[in-house]
Parts: C-alpha cells; sequence; structure tokens
C-alpha cells in the first residue's frame, strides 16, 4: 500500500496542477520586473537628460516600479481567466478553416496598415499628442477595414473545400499565429524608428513583465516551471537592461516607461498654472502665485522676487554694440540662400570627413566663414521669423501664437520690408510645405513663392532652376533682395544610389547635401553670369541642424543643443576679404548685416549684430553673447540658451534644470559643468536673466 501511494504521488507530481492554482512564483517575479523596470527606465530618463536628482531618482523607481508591478499583477490575473473564458475550447472546434484564414489575413493587413500610418505619422508631423491621437483614430478605422475584409474573405474561402487539402482548424491556426507574430517581429525590426518615435520601446520590458505573467502563471510540472523561471529571468534582463544601455542616448525621455507617469507628476505640479513646474528642482519660488516664476518680468525694489533669481534687482539687457559701417558700394543685390536642416559639421568648408560641399567650398574661397554661428531656434519657423524680425523667437511681439504659424504683430518692422523702403523689390523662392499658405515671414516681400507643390524628393533642381530663372530676371532691374530655400536635407531622407555613400539614415542625409549642393552650384554659376557687373553678395546658412541620436530621438525643434542649432554662415560679395572667424555669432545676423550692407541700419528694436565690419576685416567682440530659446517644441518646453566664448548655457525652464558645455573640450555635449565653479557659469547665469527681462512668450504657449 505505501510503495503504492507513492506511485501515485509521484504521478501527480508530474501532472498539470488544477486550473485555478499557482506555481507560487508570483511574487518573485513581481519584484524582479519592479526592481529590474525601474533602474532600466532611470538609466533611458536619468542618463539622457541629465537630470538625476535625488527626487527624480526616487520618483522613478517609485513610479516606474509601479507600473511594471501592475503589469505583471495584471497579466496574471487576466491570463488566470483564460481557461473561465476558454472553457473547453469548444470554439475552436467549432471554428473553421475559412473563417480562421479570412481572420489571420484581415488581421495581419490591418497590422500591416497601423505600422504605415504610424511610420506617415511620424515621418510628416509632429507632436506626440497629435501622432498618438491619429494614431488611435487610424486604428479604429483600419479595425473597421479590417473587420469587413474578413467578413468576405471568409465569405469566399467557404465556397472552397480546404479541408479536403489538409487545411485543418488547429493547422491553420497554429501557422496563422507563428506568421503574424514573425511578421511583428519583422516589422517591428524594419520600422525601429517608429518604434522609438511613438515611444513603444519604452514598453518592450513591459511586455516582458506580461509575459512573465502569463509563464508563471501557466499550469505545469516542476521541471517545466523551473525552466520558465530561467526564460523569463533573461527576458527581462535583455529587454529591461541591454536595450536601454545600448541606445540610451537614442531612446532618450521619449521611450522610458518612467516618462509618462513622470512627466504626468511634473505638470501636475504646476499648481498655478504659470507654465514653470514646482518639480523636480522647486524652480516655481511661488508654485501658488501665478505672478512669480522664472519667466516673469522681475519689478525692481518692490519687496517681491519675481523672477525666482534671489534678487529683487531688475537685470538690464544690453544690446550687441554696434560698429558704424559705410557701404562699400550703393545698395548692392543682396541673395539669401538657405538649406533646411543642415548641419555645421557635415559642410566640406567645416572639415568634414565626406567632401559633400564642393560648391559651397568654393563660395567660401571669396568670402568669410563664421565656423561658430548658431541659429536662434532648432526648428524652421521660429528660426526664421527670428531672421526676419532681427531678434530672438519671442522678442518678436506675435499674434495668434496659439496656431502655426503665428503672425507678426504690427509694430514689428521685418527684414523685407525695411529693403522695400531702401529702394530694394524683394522677392521669396522657397520649397517646403510648411511655406505654402498664410504665413508671417511672406510680410514684406513684393513676390512670394513656395516652388515645390507636392514634390517629395529631388526638390534641389526645381529650386535651381526656378531661381536662376528669376536672377537673369531681376538683373534687368534695380537693386534686389532674392531669398532662396532648399529643403532636401530636411528628413525624411531620399536615397540617391548614383552618389553610393550607403544605405543608413545619415548616409541618406549625406546624399541629399551633396544633391543640393550641386543644383546649388548650377544656381551660383548663374548668379555669377547673371551679376557679373553688378555689385551683390551672397549670404548662406540654414534654419537650423539635425540630430542623429546624440540627445533623443528626434531630428530638430525639440532642444537647443549644439548638433540642431550650429549651422554653416558664409557671407561673399563684392571686396569681402575672405577669411574664418571663430568668434560666436547668430544666424539672425543677417538682417541687420544686409541692411548695413544696403545702405541703412539695424532696426531700433532689434536685437541681432551687423557683421558687416568682419568682412572687410574688423575684429568682433569676443564677450558677446548669443541667444537662443526654443518654446515651440511639442509636447511644450520652455528652453532658453546663451553661448558666449567656448561655453554653451540651456536652461530648461519646464523642467527647471540648467546645462553648462565646453564647446571645445566637449563637442558633444556630455559633461554637464553646471556647479563646477567656472567663472562662464555665473557670467552667463546672470546675462541670461538679463536675457529674461526681453522675451516673452505668448499666453497661448505658456
Amino acid at each position: 500500500m505505501a510503495e503504492a501511494d507513492a506511485q501515485v504521488a509521484a504521478a501527480s507530481a508530474d501532472e498539470p496542477s488544477a486550473a485555478g492554482t499557482s506555481s507560487g512564483w508570483g511574487l518573485p517575479a513581481l519584484l524582479v520586473a519592479a526592481v529590474v523596470g525601474a533602474f532600466a527606465d532611470l538609466l533611458i530618463v536619468g542618463r539622457a537628460l541629465r537630470v538625476e536628482t535625488p527626487l527624480n531618482v526616487a520618483l522613478g523607481v517609485l513610479l516606474t516600479g509601479s507600473v511594471w508591478i501592475v503589469s505583471v499583477a495584471a497579466a496574471q490575473w487576466l491570463f488566470s481567466l483564460v481557461p473561465r473564458v476558454l472553457g473547453d475550447m469548444a470554439w475552436l472546434k467549432a471554428a473553421t478553416p475559412a473563417g480562421l484564414l479570412a481572420g489571420f489575413a484581415g488581421s495581419g493587413m490591418g497590422v500591416a496598415g497601423l505600422y504605415g500610418w504610424l511610420w506617415y505619422l511620424v515621418t510628416y508631423r509632429h507632436g506626440a499628442g497629435l501622432i498618438a491621437a491619429a494614431g488611435v483614430l487610424g486604428a479604429v478605422v483600419l479595425g473597421l477595414v479590417a473587420a469587413g475584409l474578413f467578413v468576405a474573405l471568409r465569405r469566399q474561402l467557404g465556397r472552397l473545400d480546404l479541408s479536403g487539402r489538409g487545411l485543418t482548424a488547429p493547422r491553420v491556426l497554429k501557422v496563422g499565429a507563428a506568421l503574424i507574430a514573425g511578421g511583428m517581429v519583422v516589422a517591428s525590426v524594419v520600422l525601429w524608428r517608429v518604434l522609438l518615435s511613438t515611444g513603444a520601446v519604452g514598453w518592450i520590458p513591459v511586455a516582458a513583465a506580461a509575459a512573465c505573467g502569463f509563464l508563471v502563471n501557466r499550469k505545469r510540472t516542476r521541471r517545466r516551471v523551473a525552466a520558465r523561471r530561467v526564460v523569463v529571468l533573461s527576458a527581462l534582463v535583455v529587454a529591461g537592461v541591454c536595450i536601454p544601455v545600448g541606445r540610451a542616448s537614442a531612446i532618450g525621455l521619449a521611450t522610458g516607461v518612467a516618462k509618462w507617469p513622470l512627466v504626468a507628476v511634473i505638470q501636475l505640479s504646476d499648481f498655478d498654472r504659470d507654465g514653470t513646474p514646482w518639480l523636480p528642482k522647486a524652480a516655481d519660488c511661488a508654485p501658488f502665485s501665478k505672478d512669480r516664476h522664472p519667466a516673469a518680468r522681475e519689478i525692481p525694489h518692490n519687496g517681491i522676487d519675481e523672477d525666482c533669481d534671489g534678487s529683487d534687482e531688475a537685470p538690464v539687457f544690453k544690446r550687441p554694440e554696434q560698429r558704424p559701417f559705410k557701404p562699400r558700394v550703393p545698395r548692392p543685390d543682396l541673395l539669401l540662400i538657405t538649406f533646411d536642416a543642415t548641419r555645421a559639421d557635415h559642410m566640406g568648408f567645416m572639415g568634414y570627413r565626406r567632401k559633400l560641399t564642393p560648391n559651397l567650398d568654393r563660395l567660401t574661397k571669396r568670402g568669410v566663414v563664421f565656423r561658430r554661428a548658431f541659429s536662434q531656434d532648432s526648428g524652421t519657423g521660429p528660426s526664421f521669423w527670428s531672421l526676419m524680425a532681427g531678434k530672438t523667437p519671442f522678442q518678436v511681439a506675435l499674434e495668434q501664437a496659439g496656431r502655426f504659424p503665428p503672425q507678426f504683430a504690427a509694430s514689428e518692422r521685418l527684414l523685407a520690408e525695411e529693403l522695400t523702403r531702401l529702394g530694394y523689390s524683394t522677392h521669396a523662392l522657397l520649397c517646403g510645405y510648411v511655406f505654402a499658405g498664410h504665413w508671417n515671414i511672406r510680410r514684406g516681400f513684393d513676390s512670394y513663392r513656395e516652388v515645390c507643390g507636392k514634390r517629395t524628393r529631388d526638390e534641389a533642381q526645381v529650386v535651381a532652376n526656378e531661381a536662376s530663372v528669376k536672377v537673369r530676371s531681376l538683373a534687368k532691374g534695380g537693386p534686389f533682395f532674392l531669398w532662396v530655400h532648399f529643403y532636401d536635407p530636411h528628413h525624411p531622407y531620399q536615397s540617391h544610389p548614383e552618389l553610393k555613400l550607403g544605405t543608413a539614415r545619415i548616409d541618406r542625409y549625406d546624399e541629399e547635401i551633396k544633391f543640393t549642393d550641386a543644383h546649388f552650384g548650377r544656381l551660383l554659376a548663374q548668379i555669377d553670369g547673371a551679376l557679373a557687373k553688378r555689385p551683390h553678395y551672397i549670404a548662406f546658412t540654414a534654419d537650423h541642424g539635425e540630430n542623429f541620436d546624440e540627445h533623443g530621438r528626434d531630428q530638430h525643434a525639440r532642444t537647443l543643443y549644439r548638433e540642431v542649432t550650429h549651422v554653416p554662415l558664409v557671407i561673399a560679395g563684392a571686396d569681402v576679404v575672405p577669411t574664418m572667424v571663430d568668434v560666436p555669432v547668430a544666424m539672425a545676423d543677417i538682417n541687420p548685416t544686409f541692411l548695413q550692407l544696403a545702405g541703412g541700419d539695424r532696426t531700433p528694436a532689434s536685437t541681432m549684430l551687423s557683421l558687416a565690419p568682419a568682412l572687410f576685416g574688423a575684429p568682433l567682440d569676443p564677450t558677446r553673447v548669443v541667444f537662443q530659446e526654443n518654446s515651440w517644441s511639442r509636447p511644450r518646453r520652455h528652453q532658453k540658451a546663451a553661448i558666449s566664448g567656448r561655453y554653451h548655457l540651456i536652461v530648461d525652464q519646464s523642467l527647471g534644470t540648467q546645462e553648462l558645455y565646453d564647446l571645445e573640450s566637449d563637442f558633444g555635449q556630455r559633461r554637464n559643468l553646471i556647479g563646477t565653479g567656472l567663472s562662464a557659469e555665473t557670467r552667463l547665469a546672470k546675462a541670461m536673466r538679463a536675457f529674461l527681462t526681453t522675451t516673452k512668450l505668448p499666453p497661448e504657449l505658456r
């Protein structure tokens, strides 16, 4: 009897446990998921943002650990319901091969369509909120389409004798599920950028945690449970640690699981809704007063510290001191040539390893190269309206600022308007859908055209053709100002196989620059021929640079780091003394420069500095501070920056953080020098406080 009982006990140990019982490994799974997930997210969020304050670390561990615990617990609970829902699998026995095939085909097409829709949104639309809302709407529509396909296919396949061909329902189920799972894995690898841009990568560890909940809830023998523990641990380690460690700089804030609860807590801490949250650094010194926050205007000697800088003194902003200048030639023609999204360090004349810009390099032989030129914003709109007004983006008075593009207030005096007063005809030939419609920058131009329409590649040849015709026409009349904008280097980057630079994203970007330079060369030849006997100046620059995973995932328009604001700037023309200038200058300095070359002067409210004297050998002030700001990013973050000498100070007013970088020894901006005792920190912080008195965000953007 004892032997029989032992045999029964041994046999029962090898059988699956009764439905509804647990493997006993649920609590360890929760703890492993919470700890690994929390610290994996900290690697993403903390390292990428450099805001590893004790409070942020505590919040990251608490919030992320909570997300992971909930995900595993929810998965365990949901999968515990599976036996009750499925019962004896009668639904599968009743399913037909035709129905299953139609279901897999419809769902497969729906998933493929959703991937394509997300790719379109990420490529052509900006803003996490917009992408998320449109993505959900697209998923609903595609679900309805998939359901329609299912009904139609089931009807057609039902007319065939599939069972007679060996296609049984269980076999179709297994093969179909395997194909869809494999297809999703392949699509995820191919469309990795979509996952990055939509924040989906951060949920891969959560999916691993959910799988953990599923696996530990399966009723298996002890041997199989032990094997699954190894699998689960491996999945958690790989998904939670290897991914963020390998791509920390690429994933950035946007893909950490901790982002969503952390951002929610930060936003909720803006108790008075003045645009400055109290967390994470108590940046808002008066969290319950709308009149006191870092962006507020300081009223001196009233006993109140409005701008939270610890002082009741109002900093005084001083415009850069302008040197007097007498034009060398009367009313020369002025040409502004701009490339979109073009980094300074990818220019041949800036020492790039690839010779992408032979025609621009040729232009530098008769001009001044400003090696440290910085745009005033990292987005096209604010950067160009800054240039047109001769100010930083939000020193400019704007109307309807909640809509894009906002309009200039009537009080603003714009470059085209000022040149018109000086006797110039003014013209713009621009490429890019962002320039269509009622754009604010068209004000003051005698003619303004977006020339590329719906064309999505090889736009440079269209721009060069149109501009060449325009130059020949304008050469028959009086002095003119012509602005020509090339759009090709903007993402998405098109491949140019004839250039054979490679297939990586940065290779295609370089191909776009080289392709654009070739057509710029054709335009330059036309300019040299048509204006050979007319004095003229050509300024070449870009609206912003481009990010390739140096700081986060977005190409541009989200931060103020060097890679997205360091732009090429060359000015060539009559009697210019060719040289290289290493003093920091502003891209928007072109505004007063052109006005001085035309015989005028900078407008009274302009905060930029004319570079005209430097074109003929005069030195620039090495102590000048160049300012930047970005408040048009989506989701909204208010950032300001100041550059002087070799140092770059970046202040994030939304997060209450500061960063200081040495652009000479730390070109990639990886080592934050705030708090290390540098005198540059004190000097730039003082200049920043003064600058903040001159810039005011419209209420719609706060």
